[in-house]
C-alpha cells in the first residue's frame, strides 16, 4: 500500500511539474526569442531563480505558506475567501501541490 501511494505522488509530482515548469518555460522561451529589444534583460530575469540558493528558496516558500502571516491567506481572507485559507504545508491534501509549486522557483 505504500509503495502503491508513493507512485501515485510520483506521478502527480510530475504531471504538476510538467503543467507549471514545463510548458510556460517552453512558452516564455519563444516568446523571449521574438523580443529584440531587452532580450538579456529578459534572459537574465528568468535565470535568476535559478542561482537563488535552494535554502533561501525554501525560507521564502515557508513566509508565503504561513498559515496565519503568509502573503497567500492574507489576501484569500482580504478578497472574502477566507474559507479557502488554510495551513498549505499541513494539511495532507495541499502539501503535495504546495512543495511542487514551490520546487518549480529552483
Amino acid at each position: 500500500k505504500i509503495f502503491i501511494n508513493s507512485v501515485i505522488n510520483t506521478l502527480v509530482w510530475l504531471a504538476i511539474q510538467l503543467i507549471i515548469v514545463v510548458f510556460p518555460t517552453l512558452v516564455l522561451a519563444l516568446a523571449i526569442t521574438k523580443v529584440k529589444r531587452g532580450m538579456t534583460f529578459f534572459r537574465a530575469g528568468f535565470y535568476l531563480p535559478s542561482v537563488i540558493s535552494f535554502s533561501v528558496a525554501s525560507v521564502i516558500w515557508g513566509k508565503i505558506y504561513d498559515p496565519t502571516m503568509g502573503p497567500i491567506n492574507i489576501i484569500l481572507k482580504a478578497l472574502g475567501m477566507g474559507a479557502i485559507a488554510k495551513n498549505w504545508l499541513g494539511d495532507p491534501h495541499t502539501v503535495l501541490p504546495a512543495l511542487a509549486v514551490a520546487s518549480s522557483w529552483v
